[in-house]
Order: structure tokens, then C-alpha cells, then sequence
């Protein structure tokens, strides 16, 4: 797929810095091949993959990349169908990787912070994904303001 063979040339490109890809049908065998190009990549700063068809399959593969990806700094992926629990997974890795813009948007979930601000109010977040967010926000040094009002988090 060209997905694969664009894949295939990142991970030996040293110079490229923003990959722009918003709007194709990449899914999630491509989103798959980014991810393992990313693992090799040191040199992208921004991803932008709105609109692609992304699943589960697909955002567990990128959230593997992102989170040890050293220059990453930015990552878009809004209106793909990712499910809220990967969407999670996905915030977790971004956090890990103190990425400084972040936008996510699925059917269930959304989450965007740009800067210092991450806004999870009225998110649904159960203990289950408040735990996911803690391993993030262990490791994270840029988020300065954590919003997370009127959620189901409780006190176990």
C-alpha cells in the first residue's frame, strides 16, 4: 500500500519534520506502518492523520510509537474511529511523550490541549481511565492545568 512504502522511506529520512496525511483512507494497516516508522524516525515533529479511518488496531500501534518518540511534538487525529477506551490509550502515550498539541476526537470522546491546559470535563472517565491517566501524568512534564469536572471518577 502507499501507506507501507511511505512508511518504509520515513524510517531511514532524517530531515522531514511535518507529515501532513489528514484526509486519505489509511486505516488501520496503514496507521500500523506509521507507527513502526515512527519507532525509527527521530526527526518528524508533527503528525496530522484526520479523517483516515483509524480503529483500534491502528491508534494501539501509533500510542506504542508516540509515547517513546523523542521529537514528536505535535499529534492530530480527529474523526477517525478510534473507540473511547484507545482514545484514552492514545492521551496516555501523548502525556508520556510531553507532547505539547494534541487533538483527539471520536464518537464518544474528545480531548485537545494545546500548551499547558488539558480539558477532560464531562468526558465519562471511569476509575478505569483515570488510572490510565495517572501512568501519564507520572512521567509528564509540560501539563501544567488538569480539568476533570463533572466525570464518573470515584474514590478506589
Amino acid at each position: 500500500s502507499g501507506t507501507k512504502a511511505l512508511g518504509e522511506g520515513l524510517q531511514a529520512n532524517t530531515t522531514l519534520k511535518n507529515l501532513f496525511l489528514s484526509d486519505n483512507s489509511i486505516g488501520d494497516s496503514g496507521a500500523k506502518a506509521l507507527g513502526q516508522a515512527l519507532k525509527a524516525n527521530s526527526s518528524i515533529e508533527i503528525l496530522s492523520l484526520q479523517n483516515n479511518r483509524i480503529g483500534s488496531i491502528g491508534a494501539r500501534a501509533l500510542a506504542d510509537a508516540v509515547k517513546d518518540h523523542l521529537a514528536l511534538r505535535a499529534l492530530y487525529l480527529q474523526n477517525n474511529v478510534i473507540p473511547k477506551s484507545d482514545l484514552i490509550t492514545l492521551l496516555v502515550a501523548a502525556l508520556k511523550a510531553n507532547l505539547q498539541s494534541f487533538e483527539l476526537k471520536g464518537d464518544e470522546f474528545e480531548a485537545n490541549w494545546n500548551g499547558h491546559i488539558l480539558d477532560l470535563s464531562h468526558k465519562h472517565l471511569s476509575d478505569d481511565g483515570t488510572k490510565l491517566l495517572a501512568e501519564g501524568l507520572q512521567v509528564n512534564s509540560t501539563l501544567q492545568t488538569l480539568r476533570l469536572a463533572e466525570n464518573s471518577i470515584g474514590d478506589s
